[in-house]
């Protein structure tokens, strides 16, 4: 195993490690609140998109910080893509839950479970372009904050 020389990969493989090491200790946290059933279902939707979000900072500390075959560096990136599309979705099934409830947010989960897939295969027709997880990522950011202004 070699890493990588150039400062800015190693920079940002020290930072993805940080971030997996804190969204592994969310979720250890997030396990450890005792609440009823539905609150159940939110502890497992917020704690499976804070987890895919851990696993794709471990991905991504992998692919920044070690030199590897290019054939793996590449599946290693389809991981990474696949993880945060699906870490999304369930960022805004966690977020409908918050704004609607219990009902609604298991209605959800398939459509928006769908539209994470949907992404990924965008990633894998357009490999590469980091602004389509930008934009992605961007609707959802935008759909969990438009309570707060409207």
């Amino acid at each position: 195993m070699k890493f990588i020389s150039n400062p800015a990969e190693t920079t940002t493989a020290v930072t993805d490690i940080m971030l997996a090491l804190v969204a592994f200790g969310s979720i250890v946290f997030l396990r450890n609140l005792q609440l009823n059933s539905t609150g159940l279902w939110k502890i497992n939707i917020w704690s499976a998109a804070i987890g895919l979000i851990g696993l794709a900072a471990a991905l991504g500390a992998t692919a920044h910080g070690l030199v590897l075959p290019r054939a793996f560096h590449r599946r290693i990136w389809l991981a990474l893509n696949m993880a945060l599309s699906l870490a999304i979705s369930l960022f805004v099934v966690g977020v409908v839950y918050d704004l609607w409830g219990f009902e609604i947010s298991l209605t959800t989960l398939p459509i928006l479970l769908i539209a994470g897939l949907g992404f990924y295969l965008t990633t894998l027709i357009y490999p590469g372009i980091f602004f389509l997880f930008i934009v992605y990522e961007g609707v959802a950011l935008v759909f969990a904050l438009a309570p707060i202004f409207f």
